[in-house]
């Protein structure tokens, strides 16, 4: 298998000696064993709770606070009538995955806090690191597009579990959500994304473990491969290059 998937990717790659990566996507999935940008975060990471459990005691707090009404006030104006409405509000919209800007922005809001009192940490599958230093290095341009916020995307490479390096934003050269780039099953979404960088979208190679996204990359010109890592739901790789670990991208990108 692993001599098929090298075969694979060599096929794919072997015309360009340095590549820019774009790397998504966060699970969909709410609930264990969710793990947001799941070919980065071990499958046991899930901050989506923390958020609900806290949210509570920051309405109670800070609902009056200038810093906070930012982020209330983004939310539609029946969910701001008190604080058990806007509570509940938010814990429908989580527990259902709706992917809404004003949701997204709260709970990186919220995440935040826990990131910064060391509540919370992101366990880094121990390859990337590496990985995305070589790739630094080398000047290659590596980006992350994301359904998550940017500010979000940021916190989780900020507060890392890596020993060597547990600040890897600077190791990133850009951040994309879906408000910034739109949606990812769309190809646009990925043009836009090339064009705003001032690389050619044929020059791309995006990673994900989502083949939805996969699929919108490839349509938009872009070379794609699928991300398998532990804790992946089911996924129909079948026509695609696999990946199952970040050194076999570097390997064949000769970086």
């Amino acid at each position: 298998m692993v001599s098929r998937i090298s075969r694979d990717v060599l096929d794919l790659y072997s015309d360009t000696s340095l590549t820019p990566v774009l790397l998504g996507s966060w699970r969909t999935q709410y609930g264990p064993p969710a793990s947001d940008i799941s070919w980065a975060i071990e499958q046991d990471f899930n901050q989506f709770p923390y958020a609900l459990s806290s949210l509570p005691s920051v309405l109670s707090e800070k609902w009056d606070d200038a810093d906070f009404k930012q982020y209330r006030d983004a939310f539609p104006e029946s969910a701001r009538e008190n604080q058990g409405a806007f509570e509940s509000v938010v814990r429908d919209l989580t527990e259902r995955d709706v992917k809404v800007a004003y949701l997204k922005s709260l709970q990186g809001y919220l995440w935040r806090a826990g990131y910064e009192s060391s509540s919370l940490r992101a366990p880094i599958f121990p390859d990337v690191p590496p990985a995305l230093t070589r790739w630094h290095e080398s000047g290659l341009t590596t980006v992350i597009y994301s359904s998550g916020s940017v500010n979000a995307q940021k916190l989780f490479f900020q507060h890392t579990d890596s020993a060597t390096r547990p600040d890897l934003r600077g190791l990133l050269h850009n951040y994309y959500d879906t408000v910034i780039a739109g949606p990812k099953t769309e190809k646009e979404s990925y043009q836009k994304i090339a064009e705003a960088e001032k690389i050619s979208v044929g020059e791309w190679l995006f990673l994900s473990d989502n083949v939805k996204e996969v699929a919108a990359a490839t349509d938009a010109g872009m070379k794609a491969a699928i991300v398998v890592r532990p804790g992946n739901g089911p996924l129909t790789t079948e026509g695609y290059t696999i990946i199952r670990d970040f050194s076999q991208v570097t390997k064949f990108l000769r970086v």
